[in-house]
């Protein structure tokens, strides 16, 4: 383990266009609400490898809520040769609320391209994608706007999406065919300081809604709330160690 880490370390030593990044965490969150009280506790590491016009990364997390559970959340190649883009592994590049997990969200397993038009179209990203279990991704990008479609699998699900940020606020709204409309922001009111929300909605079936204060990435402050199918509440704190 020690000369895989000195190894590591040593990189950019030997080759300059080589570097590696890595980043801890640990969470520990503590949930009251109407379903009962519940604590997580568990820890990532994410890794990120570069060299030239290549890039390894990956992010693992392992947890304990209501049982132990250990992911791989990503883990992919990506090659960016201009105006090609292939990404091939495990990538959260098209996820919805139900990946979401206590260290981000859990990617789908893939062969990931596109292919990006130079001037004077302007900023254009046409995409392509094949996903375990046999599902196709065929869209496109421009801007923070983007619009596709899933095909296979569970037929024909299109998907839309717009992201954007502004100063201090940021955020994505989305809408997907079996999933509804869902959607995050963030506004840091400080340079400490941040407010959060998120909602998922998909009509007569699921309603969503979540609010949380931020204090440096390292305290948050939440609540989520169910309308539908269920009405339910929770209250949560986390803190992180990164």
């Amino acid at each position: 383990m020690r000369r895989l880490l000195f190894s590591w370390i040593s990189l950019p030593l030997l080759w300059p266009q080589l570097s590696l990044d890595l980043k801890p965490e640990a969470l520990f969150r503590l949930n009251w609400g109407s379903t009962g009280n519940l604590g997580t506790a568990g820890i990532s590491l994410q890794a990120n490898t570069t060299a030239a016009q290549f890039e390894l990364e990956g992010k693992g997390a392992v947890w304990v809520d209501l049982e132990p559970q250990a992911n791989l959340l990503e883990g992919y190649l990506d090659a960016r040769l201009e105006p090609y883009r292939v990404v091939v592994g495990k990538w959260a590049r098209y996820s919805n609320p139900e990946d979401q997990t206590p260290f981000g969200l859990d990617g789908a397993w893939g062969i990931y391209g596109s292919y990006t038009a130079p001037e004077p179209v302007g900023y254009l990203s046409l995409e392509a994608a094949y996903l375990w279990g046999n599902r196709v991704y065929l869209g496109g990008r421009s801007g923070g706007f983007s619009a596709g479609a899933f095909l296979g699998g569970s037929g024909f699900i299109p998907r839309l999406g717009v992201e954007g940020a502004l100063d201090t606020l940021c955020g994505g709204l989305y809408w997907q065919g079996d999933r509804g409309f869902f959607g995050n922001g963030r506004w840091a009111f400080s340079p400490q300081d941040a407010l959060e929300g998120s909602f998922w909605w998909n009509p007569g079936r699921k309603l969503l809604l979540g609010l949380a204060y931020s204090y440096a990435d390292e305290v948050r402050l939440g609540l989520d709330a169910s309308f539908q199918p269920l009405g339910a509440y929770r209250v949560w704190l986390e803190i992180w160690g990164r």
